[in-house]
């Protein structure tokens, strides 16, 4: 998680290095649903660190791309899924190609006694969710 957050600090600065500095500094970051809690820390560090404010919007990957096709002034969008970016920089909607992040891992588990968590157990007629 450090090498992700100095990651991300670090491409914000440089976007903010291209901007014209008698404007006032305000990063607006659209990130999906899963990234809200990490973005939210990376954007508290980051204002911490640089003085610029920041504003988090949360939303599903593709609500944030239709709404950055329409003209959202989002600064930086963290995408749950490479297809959105990719789709909104072929389409001119991004300075540079999008680059990946990070990698997430879906994880079985339970609460209920007697069911240990495999991909077998998913087609147990007591499954249901």
């Amino acid at each position: 998680m450090n090498f992700i957050k100095w990651t991300l600090i670090g491409i914000i600065a440089l976007l903010f290095s291209c901007k014209d500095p008698g404007d006032k500094q305000k990063l607006t970051i659209a990130t999906a649903s899963n990234m809200q809690f990490a973005a939210r820390e990376l954007a508290e560090a980051f204002n911490k660190a640089s003085g610029v404010e920041t504003e988090i919007i949360v939303g599903s990957s593709g609500n944030l791309t239709a709404q950055i096709a329409k003209g959202a002034p989002y600064t930086v969008f963290l995408s749950a899924d490479m297809q959105y970016p990719q789709y909104l920089y072929e389409r001119g909607f991004g300075y540079q190609e999008p680059e990946v992040y990070g990698y997430g891992q879906l994880i079985l588990w339970t609460c209920k006694d007697g069911i240990t968590p495999s991909l077998d157990a998913l087609t147990l007629e007591n499954i249901r969710h």
